[in-house]
């Protein structure tokens, strides 16, 4: 494409900004990014400048979105560094909008009362989202920057819902809830513990969810009109767009026809570029409120450059603008990112800049000539993501068998990233391998497999791409052991599945990583001290051999050998500070095996030690 041709377009697109107040662009033409301000903030903010604020202006970008991190503890520091910040934003021809986040699990000395769900069940560490006042107390840090908006140039203040709906929300059936629900229906006496099962006999669930829905609402009214009694220019914005009743209620009343919320949607997360679920989720937004802004995000490492750009145009020309995650991703010295925000391999950050400079000079040339029909760039196939898998790099100890096992006994196990299992069949029939892609458009990077003999020989390499599934047979020479390595993609990427349908089956460990919904009782083997993998704090419930404990990094359970039955669970009472996702373990001091059966168990070969 001849960016030439665009320069005036581009122009024009960002001069709205430069030469007005905060007013939100026709197309939205964003990224997202973390950034912290400090005490000393000029060295920071000279790179976010270099790094990433001079390239978007390059390449036509019209907004900026910050999640900012106060590291001051001055107020009046955070307040002129933050002027420095949105100013900085400015000269370079964009508007900043900020994201906020809020704790979203409840203390035990919280004013605000629990969470009571459908079983009666009084959850202590959920709010009742509804309990009046609590909404205003959570979202004190949007209120923050709304007081900040007065005097410092901020185009949108936006909250981030995710958290709260997938670890912090649980339907509130607390007395008073319930009650205006029983009242409108004409429904005589439930029993606390009876109202979810009696919602599902009865037909009500949807009209429950309507309920809480419109209750919500009210509340997100309440508080916007508190933020604009701070700032009545100031928009409201949220992410992510979902269906669900608490995500519903915020699109619903963020924002007016005169001031616009800005609604950010993940519906490119995924990687599978503009689709028809792309269109459908611009116009649940849309149905939410007539006057919202919808934005379609990507992530930007799950998928390649190669015809991304006219995937982004056409988000953007059937919505109100696009954005994408994550800032970072984008540096051209990737060499500190951690593998979860690296572009895919063989990719280079100037490929993306590259498209995005495309993109956003498409819609400035479209917005110029006022353009009804988007034809500028054309819809071309996306290619999925593989996996560079390398067997080598699995290094392992080879397993030895005994006994006459047990093929029926085989599970599914539920994985991420990469694992390597091994497999043999005692009775010399060959073993069944089966795995299943999980993620599907979720995370449309395929999944890549290899299957090894007992001497590294690769027997079989293929892939299995979003939607798909495999199943084939490997026979193997005697008593042979057989080795399957698969890689679903770093930290974020495709989850899957795996069943090994063969007399003995077992898998290290050490580097065990499985999706939050595998199954969790194992039969372990070998000797070696066994922790879990967590930069953060996580912890899990564990019971060995009927004795309980507490697993995290530190806090690991030794086997002496033999064999164990263990099993892992989200504790009862979760410690201060603490949580539960991912199952992912690492050992120490020698080779600890899993298995689904001890019949199916595999031993460590003697003399062999597995290094963390």
């Amino acid at each position: 494409m001849n960016i030439k041709t665009f320069l005036i377009p581009i122009f024009l697109l960002s001069a709205v900004i430069l030469t007005g107040a905060e007013k939100l662009p026709e197309i939205i033409c964003c990224i997202y990014g973390n950034f912290t301000i400090q005490p000393e903030n000029d060295k920071s903010l000279a790179e976010l400048e270099q790094k990433f604020l001079i390239p978007m202006q390059n390449a036509g970008f019209n907004t900026v979105d910050l999640k900012i991190h106060d590291f001051t503890r001055s107020p009046e520091l955070f307040q002129e560094n933050l002027r420095k910040t949105a100013e900085t934003v400015r000269k370079h021809g964009m508007q900043l909008s900020i994201y906020t986040y809020f704790p979203v699990f409840r203390k035990e000395n919280s004013p605000f009362p629990a969470a009571v769900d459908g079983t009666g069940r009084q959850r202590n560490r959920f709010y009742n989202v509804l309990a009046p006042g609590l909404w205003h107390e959570l979202l004190k840090s949007t209120r923050r920057i709304a007081e900040h908006s007065k005097t410092i140039p901020i185009l949108a203040v936006k909250i981030d819902l995710e958290e709260m709906f997938l670890k912090g929300y649980v339907t509130p059936f607390n007395e008073d809830v319930w009650d205006g629900f029983r009242k409108a229906h004409n429904l005589g006496v439930v029993p606390p513990q009876n109202r979810g099962s009696f919602l599902e006999k009865n037909g009500l669930v949807a009209a429950y969810e309507t309920y809480i829905e419109n209750l919500l609402a009210a509340e997100v009214k309440r508080f916007r009109e508190e933020i604009w009694a701070i700032n009545p220019s100031l928009h409201l914005g949220m992410m992510p767009a979902d269906s669900r009743p608490l995500y519903n209620a915020f699109m619903r009343e963020l924002g007016t026809k005169e001031c616009p919320a800005v609604i950010d949607i993940w519906n490119l997360y995924n990687g599978s570029g503009f689709t028809k679920e792309v269109s459908s989720s611009i116009r649940h937004v849309k149905k939410m409120n007539a006057s919202n802004i919808a934005v379609s995000w990507l992530r930007f490492n799950v998928c390649k450059s190669k015809n991304l750009a006219g995937h982004l145009y056409h988000a953007a020309m059937a919505g109100n603008g696009w954005s994408g995650w994550e800032m970072k991703m984008l540096s051209l010295d990737p060499s500190g990112l951690t593998p979860a925000f690296r572009l895919p391999q063989g990719e280079k950050a100037d490929s993306y800049w590259n498209a995005f400079r495309d993109t956003n000079a498409a819609i400035a040339t479209d917005l110029a000539e006022k353009n009804a029909v988007h034809q500028k760039l054309p819809l071309q196939a996306l290619t999925p993501l593989l996996p560079e898998l390398k067997p080598e790099n699995f290094s392992s100890p080879v397993p030895v068998c005994s006994g006459k096992g047990n093929r029926e006994a085989a599970k599914w196990f539920t994985m991420r990233t990469r694992q390597a299992f091994f497999f043999a069949s005692a009775d010399g029939t060959p073993s069944q391998v089966e795995i299943r892609h999980l993620a599907g458009n979720r995370r449309p990077n395929g999944i890549a497999y290899a299957v090894l003999d007992g001497d590294g020989k690769i027997l079989r390499r293929e892939s299995v791409m979003p939607g798909e599934s495999t199943q084939f047979q490997i026979t193997l020479p005697g008593r042979g052991v057989g080795k399957l390595i698969v890689d679903g993609g770093d930290s974020g990427m495709a989850w899957y599945a795996v069943r090994i349908i063969s007399t003995h089956f077992a898998f290290p460990a050490n580097g065990a990583y499985f999706f939050y919904r595998s199954p969790s009782e194992f039969v372990t083997s070998g000797s070696g001290t066994l922790y879990l993998v967590s930069e953060a704090r996580q912890i899990f419930a564990l019971n060995a051999d009927g004795k309980a404990m507490q697993l995290n990094g530190k806090n690991g359970i030794s086997f002496p050998g033999g064999k164990h039955k263990i099993s892992f669970r989200v504790p009862k009472k979760m410690p201060k500070g603490y949580y539960t996702q991912d199952l992912h373990l690492k050992t120490e001091g020698g080779n600890v095996w899993l298995s689904d059966s001890a019949e199916r168990m595999m031993d460590s070969p003697e003399g062999e030690e597995t290094k963390p």
